[in-house]
């Protein structure tokens, strides 16, 4: 990548001529569709489809508070000259009378999937933005394996020379002119950077290596990944959306993705993603980690550090930060993804490097056990009840006597609770015997009912409080988590 801002031309692209841009992006696609089939090795345990989460988000309406806007802010120095971009959330309820301050996400996925995902988006994050006045950024970077930890560490310090230069704040600027709010007074200080997951390992990266440029006010991490990605393979097999996986038939498959992308990289072909809506790429960080095969991708052969790693190298060349912000953080103690011993080693080593570099670093660090206020969540409830709701809209004519070849090899899916107290179970039921009977053996037609064995809130299906595992805040309430609120009142505050 170009480091140089004041020389980089943010768009390379726009120098080429229509008929070899159109040439690019057809090789762009052949070399895609070619490692396609590689990356997603496990398509038979995707629940549902990419275009199926697109609708899905789209049908929900999850941004519906916000302005949404997006800008290409880099582009990668190689064949297909892929282009980063970043999307902006702006309230739409912005104070314009106060000042705004800017609120950057990593995002999660295990360095091989994600982007501005609704149902990964927690609801406490779009409340807390517009209740603080807050602009969210969302920066999207290049992807395993296509691309390695390399590749990704330059997209991150190329969002944040991009983040300082003119060109950011102008376009900004015309974003919120274009909806009326021009006259917000915007400003680079203060700025929250917060990291899930994988994303917490380039939120640290970014306070470790870009605070000399930066005024961060403070670090929110939510489960970081701070080390490379690896968990142990159970004796049984892995569970994977839902599918027993064994290491006997993982290891052939990530080592032909392994393989497959070397060889493409090698030759030039590796088409880069960016922008990727899970499942596409789940399935890479899970055969990745469990095969301990991770760190080797990531690395890439030039010794890519991770948290403590970069820690140690500090530490030995006597180098620090040049600026301690609070540091925030909640992890699960349930965690089977990422394990929260690795977080609890990483507050331990910034507790010793402290006395080291002879500074007070704040560390506000939440170990999640439980979960708070009796509930269920009414946005899942919501969101299979409507999906009911559609899929019987799509055959009520078949009820009523109508021709199966107006809905020809439909796919129905379906998520209920056992436990619903809104929509009965009974109903999904009935609807399941319905498109039995009505499409019998001769019609393609499949129908996947899961009942939730979990109510997806608070509690448990036994009125116990849930356990906390893996990204377990996207559906949380923080009125209903008391430590929650307060951790982001205090964001807030600072």
């Amino acid at each position: 990548m170009v480091q140089d801002p004041s020389k980089r031309k943010y768009s390379l692209r726009k120098d080429m001529t229509k008929e070899a841009l159109n040439k690019l992006e057809d090789a762009i696609k052949a070399c895609t569709d070619e490692f396609e089939p590689y990356l997603n090795f496990l398509r038979e345990a995707h629940f549902l489809d990419k275009k199926s989460l697109h609708n899905k988000r789209n049908v929900d309406n999850w941004f519906a508070g916000f302005y949404e806007f997006e800008t290409v802010y880099g582009e990668a120095d190689k064949w297909d000259r892929h282009q980063l971009k970043v999307k902006m959330l702006v309230p739409t309820k912005l104070d314009a009378s106060k000042m705004v301050h800017f609120h950057t996400i990593l995002h999660g996925g295990g360095l091989t999937t994600g982007n501005l995902f609704a149902p990964w988006f927690p609801d406490y994050k779009r409340k807390w933005a517009i209740d603080s006045n807050t602009i969210i950024l969302f920066p999207l970077h290049r992807l395993m394996p296509e691309d390695r930890g390399q590749d990704i560490l330059d997209d991150i310090d190329d969002w944040w020379d991009f983040y300082l230069n003119d060109l950011f704040m102008k376009w900004v600027k015309s974003c919120l002119e274009g909806v009326r709010l021009g006259a917000a007074l915007v400003v680079l200080q203060n700025l929250i950077i917060s990291g899930e997951s994988a994303g917490g390992l380039l939120a640290v990266y970014t306070w470790l290596t870009q605070s000399a440029k930066l005024s961060i006010t403070a670090i929110y991490l939510q489960y970081p990944m701070l080390n490379h990605y690896r968990r142990d393979m159970p004796a049984g097999g892995a569970t994977y959306m839902e599918h027993t996986i064994t290491e006997e038939r993982l290891r052939p498959l990530v080592d032909a993705m392994i393989k497959k992308s070397d060889e493409m990289r090698k030759a030039g072909r590796n088409a880069s993603r960016s922008d990727a809506t899970p499942p596409s790429g789940m399935a890479a960080a899970m055969g990745l980690s469990l095969l301990q095969l991770w760190k080797s991708v990531f690395q890439d052969g030039k010794g890519i550090m991770d948290t403590p790693e970069r820690l140690e190298h500090m530490r030995k060349i006597e180098a620090k930060p040049a600026q301690f912000p609070p540091i925030y953080i909640i992890h699960g103690t349930k965690d089977t993804n990422v394990p929260i011993a690795d977080t609890d080693a990483f507050v331990d080593t910034l507790t010793a490097m402290s006395k080291i570099w002879k500074e007070d670093i704040k560390i506000d660090y939440e170990r999640v056990a439980k979960l708070g206020e009796k509930g269920t969540d009414g946005y899942m409830r919501q969101t299979a009840f409507r999906a009911l709701l559609q899929a019987r809209k799509g055959f009520r004519h078949l009820l009523k006597g109508g021709s199966t070849e107006q809905v020809r090899h439909p796919e129905v899916f379906i998520y209920h609770t056992k436990q619903d107290p809104n929509v009965p179970l009974d109903v999904s039921k009935r609807f399941v015997e319905q498109w039995e009977r009505l499409h019998g053996s001769a019609v393609e037609g499949k129908v996947h009912f899961k009942w939730i064995e979990k109510l997806v809130g608070h509690y448990d299906a036994n009125g116990e409080p849930r356990e906390p595992g893996h990204a377990f805040d996207y559906d949380l309430d923080e009125n209903k988590e008391p430590w929650l609120k307060e951790m982001l009142a205090k964001i807030t505050e600072v």
